[in-house]
Order: structure tokens, then sequence, then C-alpha cells
């Protein structure tokens, strides 16, 4: 069996969560941060602002790597190309704020999606993205779907409507940036400095990690009014309530995943363990982490929990429930020796014999608990049922190498997607095969056939068609997010993707609605909480019949709607 180490630096955690979360084993390296009261004081102007109140006014001299006062009327640039050539070709906007040139990229923000003619428009608009670029093919599959979206608005209309009224097209640009650099934290909050002061971008697609979702958004985006959309927002509890939200939330999400366990297990799980000869009480156990992502989906899992007729605190008083907690596993200060506390929490489990296990870990700690539970188990037990309720034991491809391997297990795992219609299957494979020509040498690794795939591309249509509801209003991440009620019911059905852009356009421009159709289901977002409406569906092992082994995790056809469950339970591995 692979090993998958953690980290030994809080600051370099990112990486490894990732990395495990989209299927390769990595130890973390030892990473440093090098101080700006150092001779060496910066890279980029960001860092020079935020030195402090007595670094106003200045910028990042590039020869000695100094910061330096800037007079307000010095350099001042009137168009893009003066900013490109001034910075010897590489790709820089003459900031509309200030008249200052600002370079796109930065060593936390190596990419932009767009070419050198759509720069050279003074029109162009940046957005921003921060993204697990590098760490495997899935993780790679994210920006080339980000690349796509961006690709194909050009393809189709060369770029946005102009906001105001000309026959002129403002160019849709991606500046890109890394979620997991050297840094740790340091960097990515670095990198959404960069998107947020250097470029003031209005809206960043990104990041992909909860815990990375809420450092960025609570630190960087939130406080800057930049609007942020999040491709994969499992944790209701990422998104705060507001009355105009600032973050929207494409994925299915915890209270969803949690209502449909509550459901699996009442509907399927219970007499399905009653039909193998179990008589006695059941007994569940939930392992969580200590984290917004645990924390979170435990309450709401223990909120309508019902088996053996009783609540869970009931089940509980009867030694038929146990929760226990793994820690926060990237939290190195908090929890030393993260690895002894997951073991303690695997041998409780164990040692309490349950019918059914909850899991509620990021990717990063699947290694660490599920892997001990499905090959430690007393052989002498009765295997029991595990529930993924964060919905990433499908993203996990070594857990399929696993369960390739423990043939019983197989018809006992479950996680969670957001519940497709049928219509929709078509739509996606016809995108998968847009995305493998685009990208063949990508195809060659991985399927690009996953939720988390369509989301991103879906974010980038949710971004442009947001600017054009914008008119001609300043374009901020408060207004783009008070278009929100403008892509839900009663508006007329738009797809994302190429076939509905020139149509989308004209209504947005004429100030109507539209009602958003993604590859990842109808994109409903509610405006009281940022979230896509999506339903939860239960999902299982996929076995390919060629090789016989585990390949994907598979819906089932058993899917939440409102209070109830549909469909007919299909899980055959």
């Amino acid at each position: 069996m692979r090993r998958y180490d953690v980290g030994s630096n809080v600051r370099c955690w990112g990486g490894l969560v990732m990395a495990a979360a989209l299927g390769i084993a990595v130890a973390a390296p030892g990473c440093t941060y090098t101080s700006n009261t150092t001779a060496i004081q910066c890279t980029s102007e960001v860092e020079c602002l935020n030195l402090g109140p007595e670094f106003a006014g200045t910028t990042c001299d590039k020869a000695t790597r100094s910061c330096i006062k800037v007079s307000a009327d010095q350099d001042l640039c009137k168009t893009n190309k003066e900013c490109i050539d001034k910075a010897g070709g590489v790709p820089a906007i003459c900031r509309k704020s200030d008249r200052k040139c600002a370079q796109l990229t930065s060593p936390e923000c190596p990419r932009v999606w767009g070419n050198t003619d759509q720069l050279l428009n003074d029109k162009a608009v940046v957005i921003g993205a921060v993204t697990p670029f590098s760490h495997s093919a899935l993780a790679d599959f994210t920006e080339a779907a980000l690349r796509l979206g961006q690709a194909d608005i050009t393809k189709v209309v060369r770029g946005l409507p102009s906001a105001d009224g000309s026959s002129d097209i403002r160019p849709l640009v991606i500046a890109s940036c890394d979620e997991f650099f050297h840094n740790g934290f340091d960097g990515l909050v670095v990198a959404a400095d960069h998107l947020v002061k250097d470029l003031e971008v209005p809206v960043n697609i990104g990041p992909i990690d909860p815990e990375n979702v809420l450092l960025a958004t609570e630190q960087v985006f939130r406080p800057n009014k930049v609007l942020t959309i999040v491709p994969l927002s499992i944790s209701s509890g990422l998104i705060k309530p507001e009355p105009t939200p600032m973050a929207w939330g494409l994925a299915v999400n915890d209270k969803k995943t949690t209502q449909a366990s509550q459901l699996l297990i009442q509907k399927v799980l219970e007499p399905r363990l009653h039909d193998e000869g179990v008589t006695e009480p059941i007994k569940v156990a939930i392992i969580y982490e200590d984290n917004v992502l645990g924390l979170n989906a435990r309450q709401l899992m223990e909120s309508k929990l019902s088996y053996n007729g009783k609540s869970a605190s009931q089940n509980a008083i009867d030694k038929n429930y146990l929760a226990v907690s793994i820690g926060n596993v990237i939290d190195h200060v908090g929890n030393p020796a993260p690895e002894l506390k997951v073991a303690q929490a695997v041998r409780a489990v164990l040692d309490f014999k349950p019918n059914i296990i909850l899991h509620a870990v990021h990717p990063g700690a699947i290694p660490l608990e599920t892997f001990p539970l499905l090959t430690q188990w007393p052989r002498d037990t009765r295997l029991p049922y595990h529930v993924d309720l964060i919905a990433v034991f499908g993203t996990f491809a070594p857990l399929f190498d696993l369960l390739t391997a423990i043939v019983p297990m197989r018809s006992r795992l479950f996680s969670m997607t957001n519940h497709l219609p049928p219509e929709v299957q078509p739509r996606i494979d016809d995108w998968v095969t847009h995305f493998t020509t685009e990208f063949p040498q990508l195809a060659q690794s991985s399927s690009p056939s996953a939720t988390l795939v369509h989301q991103w591309y879906d974010a980038v249509f949710l971004a442009a068609y947001a600017i054009v509801a914008n008119g001609n209003k300043p374009l901020t991440g408060e207004n783009l997010a008070a278009t929100l009620t403008q892509f839900n019911p009663p508006g007329s059905t738009v797809r994302s993707g190429t076939a509905d852009i020139t149509r989308a356009f004209g209504l947005l421009n004429s100030g109507q609605g539209i009602d958003l159709d993604g590859l990842s289901g109808n994109m409903n977002i509610d405006p009281a909480t940022g979230f896509v409406d999506y339903e939860a569906e239960i999902t299982c092992p996929e076995i390919d019949t060629k090789t016989g082994r585990v390949v994907n995790f598979n819906a089932t056809g058993y899917y939440t709607e409102g209070d109830q469950v549909r469909g007919t339970f299909r899980c055959n591995p």
C-alpha cells in the first residue's frame, strides 16, 4: 500500500491535502518564508502595500527588489499597450482606477488565459482564479475547464458586449493563481492580494479546498468587496448569509448531503441490516474533523438522524451512537501529533464495532482514517456500511485501488454528488468530447467527466453573464453580486456553453433575466445563501467490466427532492 505522509509545517499543508484529494501521494516539503523586513523587501507592489501604512504609495523596484515611493503623477499610463511594452511584452494592464501599470503575472499567479490582442484592447475585463493546477491530472482539468470557458466565449462572440452601448467588444481575460504555493497559507494570501490589489479584479473563481476558501474569502475577497465563485463549496458554513451574498457556491452542500445520508440510513441501510440478520439495535459512529467542514457536517447529521426509532442523542444514551474526532489534521500547532490523534479515533471506532460509519473529513485524511477502518476491521465482525458525508470518496483515486482489492467492501461504501436530470447527460457527453478534443494530452491520463470539472467551466459563464448583466454600472464585486437574481426562473433557459452565448448576452443586455442551466445542473442560486439549489444523489463504486477494477463512484438513482427521497436505489458493484 502506498504511504501518505502529512507535512510537518502547517504553512505547507495545502499541497498535501489537494494532492491526496486528487489521487497522488506526496510528502509536504519543509517550507520557508522570507520576511519583508530583510534587505530583499519585495517581489511585487502588493507586498509593499501590505507592509503597513508607512509604505502607502510605494511600489516594488524590480532592480533592487525594494519598496520605493512613487509620486501620484509619476509613471501614469493611458493604454494597456504602454504597460505591456514597459514590461517587455509580459501581460499587463493600465489600471483604470489610478492609470498605473499592473503586470498580470506574479510568482504566485503565473498564468493568463487570453492572448496579446485581447489585452491590447483597453476595454478588456480581467477576472481572477485560484486553482489547484499542477497537482494531478484532475487538478489540471479544473484549470483546463477555465481555459476552455474563456476560449469558447472568445471563439463565439470575441468577448463581452460593451457596457457603453457601442459595438465594441470587451475581451474576457483570466489571471490564474496557484492555490497550493510553496509558502502555504502565506502564498495563498499573497496570490489573492495580487488579484485584488494589483489587478483590481471584480470577481474571482476558486479556490477548491474548503479551508483555503475560508481563508481567502475572509481575509482578502470579502473585505475588498470582490465576488467569489466557489466551484466546490460542500460546507454550508463556508459561505456567510448576507443581504447580497458575496460568495456563490456551485456544489451540492452539506445540508443536502447529510439529508441524503439520513434518508439512506432510514430507507435502505437499516432495513438491509435487518435482512442480513442483525437483531440487536443498530450502532452508528461518526468520525469527523475539528474544522468547519467536519463540525458542520456532524451538527447537521445529528440534528435529524434517526434509527432504532430514536434520535442520535437518545441512541448515544443507549450506547448505540458514537461521535469521535480526529482533530484537525492540518493544524500542527493545535494538533502537533495528528497521526496519533487519528489512530486513537480509529481504534475507538474499531472497538465500538458499529454497523454504519459516517465520515466527515477532508480528502487528505482518508488514508489516515478510512483506509485503516477498511483494512483492520475484525474478521469475526460483520462488515459495516460507510457513508461519506463530504462527497470526497468519489474524487479520491487511491480509494478505488483499495476497493479493487477488497471486493466485499465495494457494495458497502457510499458517497454523494449533485443530482443531474437524465436529459443533462447528452450535454455532458458532448462537452467531454469537446474537452478531450481541445486537450488530448490531458485526456490520455484520466477522464474529464467528473462533476468537479464541469463546475469550473460553469463558473466562467456565470462570471461572464454577471458582468454583462451589470450593464454600465461600475464593475465592482458588489454590483456583480447584485445581479444574482437575474439568473433564476422565470427567465428564459440558457445553457452554459457555446450554443446559447449570443442569446444570453442579448437577453441580459436588454435588462431581462435568464434561467442559467449548467453542466452540473440547473444553477438556481439561492439569493439568501449564495448556494446553488442542487439536490444530492447517493453514489457507489463503479466497476470497469473489462478490467474488474473500481474506476469511479457512480450515481445510484436515489436522490433528495425537498424533504423526500426519490428514485430507485441501484448499486450493483
